[in-house]
């Protein structure tokens, strides 16, 4: 009696340990995988739409935001965005610029996902928006972002091979104060303690069916990059 006791107490023990396991490994710390902080910078191989050239992710400034301290996100684009990474709150947006100068201001912090992003999950958000141009305020849209979150893969990029990355498709489709329905959709890979490491998607613009037209793809690759004041980069 008494060994069965004890073996009964050792399988209990056994199933609540691998409960555990897998129950941590359905959950992803997002701000592990998008550690990024104020310095950093990633630069990327173009892949697509033409083999050749480099695209740059960096985090040069921070910039006050209605009373918060928010992150800079530029690209060698010109491309900008202002957003907060945080391991309590999750993947936040507050601005976006778009083309000929001008650009989008969300109402409330737009979620882009939250602090812990579920395994197979799909997260969806929609925000208002004021664009502005110069200072003054050219109108206002709408900006729907779903996430879904595929789960962990690995990566390889010809800075590393990543084996611990978390990867998302995200598809964002905003509509214009002009009327017209633009957007995109990526997929990504984002190593843990690094960051991003590799994108495929396209831009596109929608017609009143919900048809993208002019669909242009892209595709990046890591090649260097800076994270927390230390440089990597590709010895081939």
């Amino acid at each position: 009696m008494h060994i069965i006791t004890l073996r009964h107490a050792y399988w209990q023990f056994l199933f609540c340990m691998l409960t555990s396991v897998l129950a941590a490994q359905g959950k992803y710390p997002v701000a592990d995988y998008l550690p990024n902080h104020l310095g950093d910078s990633l630069r990327f191989q173009i892949i697509a739409p033409e083999a050749g050239g480099h695209f740059i992710v960096a985090w040069p400034d921070t910039q006050v935001f209605r009373k918060q301290t928010v992150l800079k996100r530029t690209e060698s684009t010109g491309a900008w965005r202002l957003e907060t990474i945080a391991p309590d709150k999750g993947w936040q947006w507050y601005a976006l610029s778009l083309q000929r100068g001008r650009e989008m201001v969300f109402e409330t912090p737009l979620l882009v996902l939250p602090a812990e992003a579920e395994h197979g999950a799909t997260y969806r958000q929609a925000a208002n928006f004021t664009v502005y141009a110069g200072g003054r305020k050219q109108g206002g849209g709408a900006l729907t972002v779903e996430v879904k979150v595929e789960g962990k893969d690995s990566s390889r990029t010809p800075l590393r091979n990543f084996d611990d990355c978390l990867v998302i498709i995200t598809t964002l489709i905003h509509t214009d104060p002009d009327g017209i329905r633009r957007g995109y959709e990526a997929k990504e890979w984002y190593a843990r303690h690094f960051g991003l490491v590799k994108m495929a998607g396209e831009s596109f613009a929608l017609d009143s069916r919900g048809n993208r037209l002019r669909a242009q793809k892209s595709a990046i690759m890591l090649e260097k990059a800076k994270i927390g004041g230390e440089l990597y980069r590709w010895n081939p």
